[in-house]
């Protein structure tokens, strides 16, 4: 008997400790949109939000030429971390934006445009999202939360439930 009773508690601990992180899951993702909305009402920022990627159009490109699901791009990019402000380039395409002087090391950037095909998950889902009925041409400012980004990974400069803002140019839908 107090081996089935030992179990149940132990069981009961397991349940509440997974409750437990799934509140915090969601109160950072909270504080995250929190400071995105803040960011992007101090900038007077104009948004559209795609399946929780906040998108802010900088240059609209070519109207007629909108992307969809199985299209691919190519699109140049900027990422940075983001807390209340962007900061800490950690990958781009456009070597012009990059200063090694602080130690930045970019040995494994290809300095090219990436090139993808929307839906098959080869990017994160916070571009994804934002790619998706994109403009050729369009010059997009993209603010993601952590479970849209990398979540729980840490990828190279960029810690788990890391908060990430990129730049991204479409170059073209093909």
């Amino acid at each position: 008997m107090r081996r089935v009773v030992a179990y149940f508690v132990l069981a009961l601990s397991l349940c509440g400790a997974m409750l437990s992180s799934c509140g915090q899951d969601d109160e950072l993702l909270m504080q995250q949109e929190e400071k995105i909305l803040a960011y992007l009402e101090k900038q007077s920022l104009d948004y559209t939000i795609e399946g929780g990627t906040y998108k802010v159009v900088l240059a609209e490109g070519d109207q007629s030429k909108r992307a969809e699901k199985g299209d691919s791009l190519s699109f140049n990019y900027a990422g940075f971390l983001f807390d209340s402000a962007p900061k800490g380039l950690f990958t781009t395409s456009w070597e012009g934006l990059v200063d090694t002087s602080g130690g930045l090391n970019t040995e494994y950037w290809s300095f090219e445009p990436a090139r993808v095909r929307l839906g098959d998950g080869t990017i994160i889902k916070g571009i994804e999202n934002a790619l998706n009925n994109c403009c050729e041409g369009d010059s997009l400012q993209l603010f993601i939360t952590s479970p849209l980004g990398y979540g729980e990974e840490e990828v190279g400069a960029v810690s788990k439930n890391s908060a990430l803002m990129f730049l991204v140019k479409v170059e073209s839908i093909y």
